[in-house]
């Protein structure tokens, strides 16, 4: 029957077409919506580091004097360092000073540590300040009537030939200059005199680290000897540094030698 088929192709019993989300707008729901929660998390996650670290360090801030003045103290007492790094220790401290008195300090300018041993007398002397600022110190009998003769009978027994004509260091070298200094000296051989007289003087400074003694000289001046007044030299590491002090030692008062004699105003 003409009129009544159905054409199913086209039945008019099909639902209409309801519109529906298609996969493709589903997808672009997803993808519009997935960078706002991921941004959400990583600054939560931002938030919790920084907080964790500022604990962190809050906790450094209040636990560090807490192991500086309680925490290592008592580990030292309980367990103290052994022998054998308090010896590694000192070999170290041995081997630096070796190292200074080796290559570098000029054995001809210093008396240094040779290993003789010397049995020297006490010390008998008696200090006197004349003056704090420059620093002036008398020193009664630092020698002896005995090592004062010594020396007397060591400086003559030297042949002529072994005084030289006194020097002066201009910070870089020796040279002779008889308008500042005029005399002759002779270098005194290290006897146990000599050694004791080195290390009384060496004794006197104690507490200057690291103190080297000259050789001693004898000086000799003779019609018109002098030295000027002078400054000490700013020594190199050779010569021991620095040059602290200096002990001039008399052997005797009836040189004909005048001096300003040291008298209050009254």
């Amino acid at each position: 029957m003409t009129g009544g088929q159905v054409d199913h192709g086209h039945s008019a019993h099909a639902p209409p077409a309801l519109p529906t989300p298609s996969a493709h707008s589903g997808r672009l729901d997803d993808k519009s919506s997935t960078p706002i929660i991921a941004h959400q998390h990583l600054l939560l996650l931002h938030v919790y580091i920084m907080l964790k670290l500022s604990t962190v360090l809050s906790s450094l801030f209040y636990l560090l004097p807490i192991y500086i003045f309680l925490i290592a103290p008592a580990l030292r007492q309980l367990f103290p360092p052994s022998n054998q790094d308090l010896a590694f220790d000192l070999d170290d401290d041995d081997a630096a000073a070796a190292d200074l008195e080796g290559p570098i300090l000029n054995g001809s300018i210093l008396s240094l540590d040779d290993g003789v041993e010397v049995t020297c007398p006490p010390d008998t002397y008696r200090v006197h300040l004349l003056r704090r600022d420059p620093l002036v110190i008398y020193i009664e009998d630092f020698l002896s009537d005995s090592e004062a003769d010594h020396l007397v009978k060591l400086r003559k027994t030297q042949s002529q030939n072994s005084y030289t004509p006194s020097m002066i260091y201009d910070g870089t070298a020796e040279k002779i200059d008889p308008t500042t200094r005029l005399s002759d000296r002779a270098l005194l051989p290290r006897d146990t005199t000599v050694r004791c007289l080195e290390n009384r003087a060496k004794a006197f400074q104690g507490w200057r680290p690291h103190l080297y003694i000259e050789r001693m000289w004898a000086q000799r001046y003779n019609a018109s000897g002098h030295y000027r007044h002078h400054y000490d030299w700013a020594g190199s590491s050779a010569r021991g540094g620095d040059r602290a002090s200096t002990f001039m030692v008399y052997l005797g008062d009836e040189c004909g030698v005048e001096y300003l004699e040291l008298v209050s105003a009254a």
